[in-house]
């Protein structure tokens, strides 16, 4: 990826929900190209947590 692919599109904030669900911009939806449906890996860093579109692997 270059510098370019890499660079932050917008920031918005979301509110979790007492069930500790959030609803994802559709924005930010569009970008990472999540669909309803889609299946997303949630990766937790020490300050951050990061969503991405997991890969789906065929035999």
């Amino acid at each position: 990826m270059n510098n370019m692919e890499n660079e932050i599109k917008k920031i918005r904030t979301a509110t979790i929900t007492q069930k500790g669900q959030i609803c994802i911009p559709s924005t930010a939806r569009n970008l990472a190209g999540f669909k309803e449906g889609s299946k997303v890996s949630i990766i937790v860093y020490n300050d951050k947590v990061e969503t991405k579109l997991c890969e789906i692997f065929t035999r």
